[in-house]
């Protein structure tokens, strides 16, 4: 399936579709949108419930929200038909003309919603994290997760598990080099770090499942996160943004619509709720954490 351009654009760029010829630069006019007047990005990072607040904000009569348009094994890519080579090719070498065309098919499709918005994990291309920073044309949401023990104990089970949901490969379990098709969670080579999921297991952990608690690799997780939202937080300083707590969702919702600019509206499915993780039930080597959580003040579940 081609990804088509908006009938009205006036631009004179090719389709950009599956046997178009790649795209080498991104300086041309971006089609002109008739439904969508509002364009916002979401950064994240995995096992931050940010799968629960792209159905929130989807649920919206006037938002539609998407999951991660540059993960390559995706769901939003094959959702739109766009899982090729070519495609995922020319969204590598032109990654802001292919966001310009994908928005303006998204918005041939978005009689009634006029916001649009997507999830951008914090450690995909990082041309497109700085335009999202530099354009004021997109508004930006940032999702953060307080308890990062938690995050570090969840995404560690779906990795165990292979259960990576919404990343393209929701309820599969990933068997050798296939783990790698993933994206890496980490910032070094080490087999072990974490891949990307776009948000977790497919549900809770079997009690089968633990993971061993390593205090070094847990550690230098928390620097990355640490790190990669310090970050962003210094480049936003100069503009407007909205930071989430994952923990503070449901109690936010309200005043995140406001930031996007539209009508307060009740959800139809409203989400289950979030559940803290029972560390005793994830953790193999309970003692050995026990006696670290006590050492450095951490709460233990």
């Amino acid at each position: 399936m081609n990804l088509e351009p908006a009938s009205h654009a006036t631009d004179g760029q090719a389709p950009l579709s599956a046997d178009a010829p790649a795209i080498q630069g991104a300086g041309a006019a971006a089609p002109r949108l008739k439904n969508i007047q509002k364009k916002f990005v979401i950064f994240a990072s995995p096992q931050t419930s940010s799968g629960r607040l792209v159905d929130m904000l989807d649920q919206h009569p006037s938002i539609r929200c998407l999951g991660e348009v540059f993960n390559p094994k995706g769901t939003v890519l094959e959702q739109f038909g766009l899982r090729t080579r070519k495609v995922i090719v020319q969204a590598g070498q032109a990654p802001v003309a292919f966001l310009d065309r994908f928005v303006a098919q998204v918005d041939e499709k978005s009689e009634g919603k006029s916001v649009f918005g997507f999830k951008m994990m914090l450690h995909h291309d990082p041309r497109m994290i700085d335009h999202f920073i530099d354009d004021p044309q997109w508004l930006v949401v940032v999702l953060e997760r307080r308890d990062l023990l938690s995050q570090w104990t969840e995404t560690a089970l779906a990795k165990k598990s292979g259960r990576w949901e919404s990343g393209g490969i929701r309820g599969k379990r990933l068997a050798g080099k296939d783990k790698d098709d993933a994206d890496d969670f980490g910032d070094d080579d080490d087999e072990d770090d974490f891949l990307d999921d776009e948000d977790g297991a497919g549900g809770p952990p079997s009690p089968q499942r633990k993971v061993v608690f390593d205090p070094w690799r847990y550690e230098q997780f928390g620097f990355r996160q640490t790190a990669r939202y310090e970050s962003i937080y210094h480049r936003l300083a100069k503009r407007s943004f909205f930071k989430l707590l994952s923990e503070d969702m449901d109690a936010s919702y309200p005043a995140l619509l406001e930031f996007l600019g539209v009508e307060p509206a009740p959800l139809r499915e409203p989400p289950p709720p979030q559940k803290a993780t029972s560390m005793r039930e994830c953790i193999d080597n309970f003692d050995v954490f026990a006696r670290y959580a006590k050492k450095n003040s951490l709460t233990v579940r």
